[in-house]
C-alpha cells in the first residue's frame, strides 16, 4: 500500500483531504502532530496509522465518500463547492 503523511486535528485524522476517526485516539486529536499513513487508492473506507510497527485502522468519518476510491473525490468536493455557489 502506498504511504502518505496525516495530521491530527481536533476533527479527526486528516489524510488525502479526509477526515478519519478512531475512537482509542481521540487524545491524540486534540494535541494535533503529523504521522504516517498507508491507504489504498482504490478504496477511501480506511486508512491505517503505522505506529511503532503497529497498523492501527481509521474509519471514514463523511459518508458521501464511502465505496469512492481516491481519484473520485475531488470531483465530489468541486460538485459541492459549486454548489454551495450556486445557492
Amino acid at each position: 500500500m502506498p504511504r502518505t503523511t496525516g495530521r491530527f486535528t481536533k476533527f479527526g485524522l486528516k489524510v488525502n483531504c479526509l477526515r478519519y476517526k478512531n475512537e482509542n485516539y481521540a487524545e491524540r486529536y486534540l494535541k494535533g502532530g503529523i504521522v504516517t499513513i498507508a491507504y489504498n487508492p482504490d478504496d477511501v473506507n480506511a486508512v491505517w496509522l503505522l505506529e511503532n510497527g503497529k497498523y492501527i485502522r481509521f474509519e471514514l468519518i463523511e459518508g458521501r465518500f464511502h465505496g469512492k476510491c481516491l481519484t473520485e473525490v475531488p470531483a465530489i468536493q468541486d460538485g459541492q463547492k459549486q454548489e454551495v455557489k450556486d445557492d
